[in-house]
């Protein structure tokens, strides 16, 4: 099965470019584009969802399991050998929380989409 690119004019919600999340004061940058396939794999393995999914969710409905995935996979984007129990464990309903997602164009995701159908 062969991925095709949109057609020009169908664009879905736009793309997260970055995501910072602060966790306690702690920030951590996630960076799609960044991602490796052995780092797809592993979110797949350890979140049992793909990191699609969870960009979806994060816009849509996020919880702290959600967060802390993006927490564990900006660790693994750094170098850090957390583990994805680790972060979970790590992060809980009283944890200070903070994300700001950035969309391609380099400002501020304010959520909305932005598209010319919208």
């Amino acid at each position: 099965m062969v991925a095709k690119a949109p057609r020009p004019g169908t664009t879905r919600a736009k793309e997260t470019a970055r995501l910072s999340i602060a966790v306690d004061g702690d920030v951590h940058v996630f960076t799609p584009s960044a991602l490796t396939a052995g780092q797809v794999g592993q979110c797949r393995r350890q979140t049992g969802r793909t990191v699609r999914a969870l960009l979806d969710e994060m816009q849509t409905d996020p919880d702290i399991d959600t967060i802390a995935a993006f927490v564990w996979l900006a660790k693994l984007q750094r170098g850090d050998d957390a583990t994805y129990a680790d972060v979970v464990d790590s992060i809980g309903y009283g944890t200070d929380l903070e994300a700001e997602a950035e969309a391609e164009t380099g400002e501020p995701d304010d959520g909305e989409d932005d598209s010319p159908e919208a």
